[in-house]
């Protein structure tokens, strides 16, 4: 080889998931939509995630869906993991939250990255200045950047309420984190599961439990109805005042 021909080669990249974690979870319940837990082809699976068939940029969504290992092969087909099964159905929040903590983790370079920034979201010059070290060609920085940033920000959203297994037996905190997630894997009578639950102050927390599926239409009917009673709640407050003034 030349030296021109060295000089013109292309700098490949470390290997990375295209799609933020958040992207890919939104594609898993397109597929659970379409084919339940059945094996389907890759073509089949790139029509249903969005894309015409498959091309560059369908097998790369295809590709980080793997690499969070939320689709794993079927002979010649590809169905959807036990790990996607328990983002999309989880029988807790707390099993929900392992999942995605698992996903982010499951991209080398995404471990690598949580470790060495002890689990933080740093500014984008310092992810820029890892990458570059880490033999990046400047032109895929930022969609690096990007889907790294997304898949953290996801997992911290979601998985808040929910303490690692691994950080520890919580001595001190005024928390016993064993029995918070024992308790939170309960699984109610009627077929009833914890569909969410999180802090919405030091004072209060919010837990939805769910009976059958919980798709976009249940979950838009909610919203509806915690909004009628916030207004309800609103109208009572005032009333009270007026009643004491």
């Amino acid at each position: 080889m030349t030296n021109d021909a060295k000089a013109t080669k292309r700098v490949r990249s470390p290997n990375y998931p295209a799609t933020g974690l958040a992207g890919a979870v939104e594609q898993i319940h397109r597929l659970f939509k379409k084919f339940s837990q059945h094996p389907a082809p890759r073509e089949a699976i790139a029509t249903a995630i969005g894309y015409s068939g498959i091309h560059g940029t369908s097998e790369s969504a295809i590709s980080a869906l793997t690499k969070y290992g939320l689709l794993e092969r079927d002979g010649m087909e590809n169905k959807l993991s036990s790990r996607a099964m328990q983002i999309i159905a989880p029988h807790s929040g707390s099993e929900k939250a392992e999942a995605l903590r698992a996903a982010a983790r499951s991209p080398g370079l995404f471990a690598e990255m949580i470790d060495h920034f002890k689990g933080d979201i740093p500014g984008d010059e310092l992810l820029r200045a890892y990458l570059i070290r880490r033999g990046f060609a400047a032109a895929a920085v930022p969609q690096c950047i990007h889907s790294f940033r997304e898949t953290m920000e996801l997992v911290t959203r979601e998985t808040s309420a929910y303490p690692s297994s691994e950080q520890g037996n919580g001595k001190g905190d005024g928390v016993d984190l064993e029995q918070e997630q024992t308790r939170s894997q309960i699984r109610l009578s009627g077929g009833e599961r914890e569909f969410f639950s999180s802090p919405l102050s030091s004072q209060t927390r919010v837990r939805i439990l769910m009976d059958g599926p919980a798709g976009p239409k249940e979950i838009q009917k909610l919203i509806k109805l915690l909004t009628v009673q916030k207004e309800i709640i609103q109208e009572e407050d005032e009333s009270d005042s007026e009643a004491r003034s």
